[in-house]
């Protein structure tokens, strides 16, 4: 579930990194960022604004600066109704993974800054597979680990660059509008919401306990 934690409170933190290297960031071009890992969008950033610093200074300066600002922030909570969804799917002993974009020490702050770590059997980084989203590896080595065929797997993703990933990846996927990611495409998801209050309307429609229906009615 979800990459790199694109709120606009996020948002606002990478582009401070920005701005710190010098770097004029239009919003159409930092929403095309979202869901691709750290490394490969500062990579992307370098190479287009020509910047002198290294990726080893850009990325050890940003994460440096996100981790103290996310350690600072007094208000870190999950998304409305998020936590009901959860609780719910642990319930039903519905395996629970995230596999995100992220690294791992911001995943961890996050997920114990929101208590929603109880949840996730799997936390999964961009850190630890070969290609980052689009492509399909973080969500097949998640799935691999939670012992689950990729055609029983469903996704929630709030990016162009994750929705990809996962249909890539042979996954059913719900695109989630989130207004914090920007004007994202999703119109490859099986399913589109704009709030998880949307999402447990839907919940005895889903594939979960040998329930597998075609989404596709829904788009």
């Amino acid at each position: 579930m979800q990459g790199r934690s694109q709120c606009r409170f996020y948002f606002e933190i990478e582009r401070s990194s920005f701005a710190h290297f010098g770097t004029v960031m239009t919003e159409e071009e930092h929403h095309t960022y979202v869901r691709v890992t750290l490394k490969s969008m500062w990579q992307q950033v370098l190479d287009k604004h020509q910047l002198t610093a290294t990726l080893e200074e850009v990325f050890a300066y940003h994460q440096h600066n996100v981790m103290q600002t996310m350690l600072a922030h007094p208000n870190l909570t999950a998304m409305p109704s998020v936590e009901h969804w959860l609780s719910w799917l642990h319930e039903q002993h519905v395996p629970i993974a995230v596999a995100s974009s992220s690294p791992r020490a911001l995943i961890d702050l996050i997920m114990d800054k929101t208590g929603l770590g109880q949840y996730f059997e799997v936390r999964m980084t961009g850190e630890e597979v070969t290609n980052g989203k689009p492509a399909p590896d973080i969500f097949l080595t998640t799935a691999e680990m939670i012992g689950a065929s990729p055609s029983n797997c469903l996704v929630i993703e709030d990016s162009r660059n994750g929705v990809q990933a996962a249909k890539s990846a042979g996954m059913r996927c719900i695109g989630y509008r989130n207004p914090g990611s920007g004007n994202q495409d999703l119109s490859k998801a099986d399913l589109q919401i704009s709030s998880y209050d949307e999402l447990w309307t839907l919940k005895d429609t889903l594939p979960f306990e040998g329930r597998l229906p075609s989404l596709s009615k829904f788009r």
